[in-house]
């Protein structure tokens, strides 16, 4: 998720960190509702949903058919580094 992998993408640094200790649970759910909000502001000014996307926090939002929101995540490698 890019909250967690890409702190400096701009589409992230953008958003304040949470001031206050949260779990990873909590901090993903507060990403999400940043994500859900740019969202839900897009569809209002929308006309259609057609084409609809979101270089978002969690990912890369589309919105597609029946109005579902697929979100594609970057590709990322993790390990020790070695």
């Amino acid at each position: 998720m890019p909250w967690f992998l890409m702190a400096q993408h701009p589409a992230v640094k953008r958003y304040p960190r949470p001031t206050q200790a949260m779990t990873l649970q909590t901090e993903r759910l507060y990403a999400l509702g940043i994500d859900a909000y740019r969202m839900a502001v897009q569809l209002a000014r929308s006309r259609s949903s057609a084409n609809l996307r979101l270089d978002g926090v969690t990912g890369d939002l589309r919105v597609g058919k029946n109005r579902v929101v697929e979100r594609q995540l970057p590709v990322s490698i993790m390990g020790s580094g070695n």
